[in-house]
């Protein structure tokens, strides 16, 4: 049985963080026009991601023969690794929102 491989349960795993991290970037993205948006995005994009990941690994747990250590541990290392690129993006977005504003403000002085 193809579902009992150890590496399904890591693709998996993959599979659901990666889902996750791109719901966040499609939030990030709609939210470049109005950075008041930015927090709405993040944290209703945050609340999504969180009961889309627990649903999917729920069912994929209850309903399919993977492998429950594998696929939590790849999907935990990956969600974080996903995360850490997440942060790093909205930290360059935050900071090349204020250094844009700090240099329109030299302009106009």
């Amino acid at each position: 049985v193809v579902l009992s491989q150890p590496w399904v349960a890591a693709l998996c795993g993959f599979a659901v963080a990666a889902a996750s991290a791109l719901i966040a970037w499609l939030g990030l993205r709609w939210s470049e026009s109005n950075p008041r948006l930015m927090i709405a995005a993040v944290l209703g994009g945050t609340l999504v991601r969180m009961v889309m990941v627990g649903a999917v690994s729920v069912l994929l747990l209850l309903f399919t023969s993977i492998d429950s250590t594998i696929y939590v541990v790849t999907l935990a290392v990956c969600y974080l690794l996903f995360l850490g690129v997440e942060i790093y993006l909205i930290a360059s977005r935050a900071k090349g929102a204020s250094g844009s504003s700090t240099a329109a403000e030299q302009a106009s002085e």
